[in-house]
């Protein structure tokens, strides 16, 4: 009996991995740069917002978490300021190709996420 893999399923969990990755690491306050990356994108219901270094974290409307991000190369790094220093909370692989941004778990570019600019 051969295992079979429900790929529309993996998919659902790993955007749901990330999304909680994303989510529960996010909390605002301080300052910070966020590069190349501004304005809404969408993809299943879950909106990321970027405005300067703040973001914020939507699904189907209702906000989920805001906090402060960076980008270095092809890093998205989300973090807070505790004490008045920078402590990263996760960092994720991303890249901007017109209105598509792409977030991926380092490692893992198979389980890359697609997000629309709204």
């Amino acid at each position: 009996m051969k295992n079979k893999i429900n790929v529309p399923l993996v998919r659902i969990l790993g955007i749901i991995a990330l999304v909680a990755v994303i989510g529960f690491s996010m909390a605002a306050c301080g300052g910070g740069g966020g590069g190349k990356l501004s304005g809404a994108y969408e993809s299943d219901g879950t909106t990321f917002t970027f405005t300067g270094n703040k973001i914020t974290n939507s699904f189907k409307g209702e906000v989920l978490g805001e906090g402060l991000f960076s980008t270095s190369g092809d890093e998205l790094i989300f973090y807070h300021e505790e004490d008045g220093e920078r402590v990263e909370d996760s960092k994720f692989i991303y890249s901007l190709e017109g209105d598509k941004l792409t977030l991926s778990i380092p490692g893992h570019p198979e389980q890359a996420l697609v997000f629309t600019k709204k």
